[in-house]
């Protein structure tokens, strides 16, 4: 039951934090912000959680409640408990509590990405938003298909040093 309960946790962490994530990647349009949000959050969740030191009786109360605000507590104490045998019904809140987070974190995500414009990927290279992928819109700026107002996906290479003629 322990190994279990440990991938079980693992999982449900693993969804709630790439849910995190992609929700926060889909809101930022830069990588350098998205990865020095990502570095700082990292730093916080894991130092501000009972990943190192678990919570006793002589644990201040103001740190106690930011490790209980903190996602990756209950990952780390059902694992812990997980490893040492003691599984109980406090494990078992843990995991609800983690599962309710995923949950929401991959709501956000799923929002967030369905929000996002990806152009050509999302609608294919002659396919505009709103039309069937067989019949391409045509724009008057470059008289190709594409999305109206867009450039051609195909445009003529013209002669430059980079393109060698």
């Amino acid at each position: 039951m322990g190994i279990g309960a440990v991938l079980f946790t693992v999982g449900l962490g693993s969804v709630f934090f790439a849910g995190l994530l992609i929700a926060l990647g889909s809101r930022l349009r830069s990588a350098n912000a998205y990865f020095t949000i990502q570095s700082f959050l990292q730093l916080f969740v894991i130092f501000l959680s009972t990943v190192y030191y678990p919570i006793t009786n002589g644990t201040p109360k103001i740190l106690a409640a930011i490790f209980y605000g903190n996602p990756l507590t209950y990952a780390a104490d059902t694992i812990r408990d997980a490893f040492a045998g003691t599984l109980g019904l406090g494990d078992l809140v843990s995991l609800g509590v983690l599962g309710g987070l995923a949950a929401v974190a991959f709501g956000a995500a799923a929002w967030g990405f369905r929000r996002l414009d990806l152009g050509p990927i999302q609608y294919g290279p002659r396919s505009a938003p709103g039309r069937p992928p067989g019949r391409p819109a045509r724009s008057p700026a470059t008289g190709s298909g594409g999305r109206p107002g867009s450039r051609s996906m195909c445009r003529r290479r013209t002669a430059s040093p980079w393109h060698g003629s």
